[in-house]
């Protein structure tokens, strides 16, 4: 039979007959997906939120020289990047990221108006940026577990993921994966929003020896290069202790436990971490810097001045890892953690002026009452360039702006030249 032959006679096949049951079932398949897609469109995070596009940010040349004075340009206010639980501002793609209580705004980093929108009648639990995207964490009525991605420069939809989660979370990336952890449960999260490892309580255990295990207090974490280190404070334990995973195991469920150090201190802070140890701030109870192999034992410790505020995130470059304890400022190198320098007077974290020629001032740092324009080789201070108001937690160079997190505002200054 030729082509055109079978094309006329799969034409004339009668259709088939459909009885009154088959209408019935048909139907009752209808209103069974049409309500299933009603419930998780209630209970999922497209109900009772608006994404709304306003425009594209716009971009100053990048800073090239060393600016003698700054300009107030925009003022905003931004209290959840303020708290504990966050790195202070925040940049994804293209805009300057912000949140309150039910909003999360991308804005354009010249003029601080916002290009994209998302709200929602929920409670905003946490805020951080990876991958170009605004990680937003929303509450729910499985706790702090409903996680929405936007693209930073589109302001599209980008991954989502929806968790029972204990609260209150802190959200951080160390580069290649994100980190959400509570007082008892701990995840690691790829790009993609999916999981790559659970610690601590999980709702329903998939295997029984996962509810024997014992679930210690997660009290501060850092990853990078697909290594974990954690703090805990464990049942029978009389200190801290320090547990260093590796961040993506064959099962998410099953942590791959590389090396663990009992800590007989008050207070951990997970400052770096690499492939083959750790830096630590501890109380012990005297301060001290340890450097710890992944297999869990001290390779270094020095005695040092007491951190004022901890848990703060840090910065690094392609060779120095920067650490601010509140007072001071720390600069290692990224690779052994041996440290450079150290600026006193420091009170938050800096910002780094990428694109400067021919100079070696490009560490902004902030110091009471003003931002510190600092040599990044040795430490020393070169101007102060003054700005009222609080002090400033964490500066942020982009979009040919400095960016500044201060107290719970988030303030651009367009630095001025020497002409």
């Amino acid at each position: 039979m030729s082509e055109s032959n079978s094309a006329t006679a799969a034409s004339r096949v009668t259709p088939e007959r459909r009885t009154p049951l088959d209408i019935a079932i048909a139907l009752a398949l209808v209103i069974v997906v049409v309500v299933a897609g009603v419930v998780l469109w209630r209970t999922g995070s497209a109900h009772n939120s608006t994404l709304e596009v306003h425009g594209e940010a716009t971009r100053a040349p990048a800073i090239t020289r060393e600016p003698i004075a700054l300009k107030n340009a925009w003022t905003v206010a931004s209290p959840i990047t303020a708290s504990p639980f966050q790195r202070g501002v925040l940049t994804a793609g293209t805009a300057v990221i912000v949140g309150d209580t039910h909003t999360v705004k991308g804005l354009d980093p010249i003029t601080g108006s916002p290009v994209w929108t998302y709200q929602r009648d929920r409670s905003l639990c946490a805020l951080e940026t990876a991958w170009g995207n605004a990680i937003t964490v929303w509450d729910y009525d499985n706790g702090c577990g409903e996680v929405v991605s936007i693209k930073g420069a589109t302001g599209e939809y980008g991954p989502m993921r929806s968790w029972n989660a204990t609260t209150p979370r802190r959200i951080l990336t160390g580069g290649n994966h994100i980190i959400s952890y509570g007082p008892n449960q701990l995840e690691v999260w790829r790009s993609d929003m999916v999981r790559t490892l659970i610690l601590g309580y999980h709702q329903a255990p998939l295997q029984p020896a996962h509810k024997n295990r014992t679930i210690c207090e997660i009290l501060d974490a850092e990853e990078n290069e697909s290594t974990l280190g954690v703090v805990e404070k464990c049942p029978g334990d009389d200190g801290l202790r320090l547990s260093i995973y590796n961040a993506v195991p064959d099962e998410d469920v099953e942590p791959e436990l590389l090396g663990t150090l009992k800590l007989n201190a008050t207070r951990v802070d997970v400052i770096g971490i690499t492939k083959t140890q750790a830096l630590l701030y501890a109380e012990s109870p005297n301060p001290e810097l340890l450097i710890v192999s992944r297999s869990g034992r001290i390779t270094s410790r020095e005695t040092v001045a007491q951190a004022t505020s901890l848990h703060r995130p840090v910065l690094r470059t392609d060779k120095s890892l920067f650490w601010s304890d509140g007072s001071r400022l720390y600069n290692f190198s990224r690779t052994d953690f041996t440290q450079r320098w150290i600026m006193n007077g420091a009170v938050g974290v800096p910002g780094v002026l990428s694109s400067l020629e021919n100079s070696p001032n490009w560490l902004l740092v902030p110091v009471k009452n003003a931002i510190a324009v600092v040599n990044g080789r040795n430490g020393s201070e070169v101007r102060l360039l003054p700005v009222g108001g609080p002090a400033i937690s964490r500066i942020v160079v982009f979009g040919g702006m400095i960016i500044a997190q201060q107290d719970t505002q988030v303030r651009a200054f367009r630095p001025i030249f020497d002409d």
